[in-house]
């Protein structure tokens, strides 16, 4: 699995939590954000598993050394435009970095939906489903997840909306399952 954007490495370590047994590559291009994801694996004892590459997706070859992937994630709307990337260069890093039939996920705005799947569908990628996420079930969405296969025939399913908190302020049941926790405590 290859996370573009990684930040502090909280991608590939969660994933990594859910599935040990796979490997991790993670980019990053801010020192900061590059030394702390390195950090955060050594301290999870995941250091093997979860590997940390320090440049721009701009060079994704170079960085992966030409290496193709089963599985490309990326979240890159907050930080990423201050240096240069934005979700083109997310889309076209997870273009060349999928092997075909490799499945590409994205964390974004709602926003620009319209332009994402243009730039997927420009660089081979179809996007297959969403969904919307909303803070509050009575909030407009502020993040949209977003799957998408290398090479897949067009069939976009829209999942139902996944709601964050509960209007007391505590995560709703199915966050909290998906993060592993004892939804029943």
């Amino acid at each position: 699995v290859l996370d573009l954007c990684s930040g502090n490495g909280v991608i590939p370590i969660l994933m990594h939590a859910k599935n040990p047994q796979t490997k991790y590559v993670g980019i990053e291009i801010q020192d900061v954000a590059f030394n702390l994801a390195q950090r955060n694996a050594s301290l999870n004892n995941i250091s093997g598993d979860v590997v940390f590459v320090q440049g721009n997706i701009k060079e994704i070859k170079s960085l992966t050394e030409g290496r193709l992937f089963d599985v490309v994630t990326t979240n890159p709307p907050y930080m990423t435009e201050k240096h240069g990337i934005v979700y083109p260069e997310s889309v076209k890093a997870a273009a060349d970095s999928l092997k075909v039939h490799g499945r590409f996920f994205m964390v974004h705005r709602p926003k620009r939906l319209v332009q994402i799947f243009d730039s997927m569908t420009s660089h081979g990628l179809e996007p297959k489903r969403i969904r919307m996420v909303h803070p509050y079930d009575d909030k407009a969405a502020n993040m949209v997840l977003i799957e998408a296969v290398k090479g897949g025939k067009p069939q976009l399913d829209v999942e139902p909306p996944l709601i964050v908190y509960n209007h007391d302020g505590s995560y709703t049941q199915e966050l909290l399952k998906m993060y592993g926790d004892n939804a029943d405590e």
